[in-house]
């Protein structure tokens, strides 16, 4: 099954919510393997601005970057 989550909390690191996205995320990439994981955001900035997407990309997770103009 294709899971898609929306990680756009993880832009605001110093709030709880971020801090649960982070950890859900990441331990699920990690327990999960029989799902696939689809990971997006909306931002301005593009993804190398943003570390832990490479961090869930090694994890086996896709990201996709959103514009903010829809």
């Amino acid at each position: 099954m294709t899971i898609g989550v929306d990680i756009t909390p993880l832009l605001f690191p110093a709030t709880g919510v971020a801090k649960y996205t982070y950890n859900l995320v990441k331990n699920l990439l990690l327990i999960d393997k029989k799902n696939q994981y689809k990971l997006f955001f909306v931002s301005k900035n593009s993804k190398n601005h943003y570390p832990f997407l490479q961090e869930f990309e090694n994890l086996g997770a896709k990201n996709l970057s959103l514009s903010n103009s829809f």
